[in-house]
């Protein structure tokens, strides 16, 4: 059985300035360590368009080398990752897990993501505050990510 995996929603630093923001990186990279630790899953979750080269797309190289060989890396063409999710989680671990969320924008892919999950799973969402960041409304999304059942925001 699969631990609680730790979703990194849109790290990717080519597309989204937000990205670049260090006190998320190293709250990340604090909760990849945990991650590792714990021996949870831990899935990069990452916008795609076809239109940009591929170091334009992918999470921070540095996070990626940190969560090693044995990282996920799934694709969204959407703000919305949670139907991505699900079918990956269903497909890998037979069940929907509790997630643990860090990423940005936190008032969009962030929140879009978490809003989906938390209508299609019976299982609680931990986001992480400092793992998050927005270049928009972080508190806003903040915020919003409160209101919804079964999430608890740290």
């Amino acid at each position: 059985m699969a631990g609680n995996p730790l979703v990194i929603i849109d790290v990717q630093p080519g597309l989204f300035p937000a990205a670049r923001h260090e006190p998320l990186l190293s709250a990340i990279a604090i909760e990849i360590t945990c991650a590792q630790q714990r021996q949870d899953p831990i899935i990069f979750l990452e916008y795609f368009w076809k239109e940009y080269r591929l170091e334009k797309i992918q999470s921070d190289v540095r996070l990626l080398k940190l969560a090693g060989p044995s990282a996920i890396r799934l694709y969204k063409y959407t703000q919305d990752g949670a139907k991505v999710l699900k079918s990956f989680c269903l497909k890998q671990f037979g069940y929907l897990p509790s997630l643990r969320i860090v990423g940005v924008n936190t008032d969009q892919c962030v929140l879009s993501t978490v809003t989906t999950w938390s209508k299609i799973s019976p299982k609680p969402v931990t986001v992480n505050s400092t793992g998050c960041w927005s270049r928009y409304d972080h508190q806003f999304g903040l915020m919003n990510l409160r209101s919804l059942p079964k999430v608890t925001v740290i």
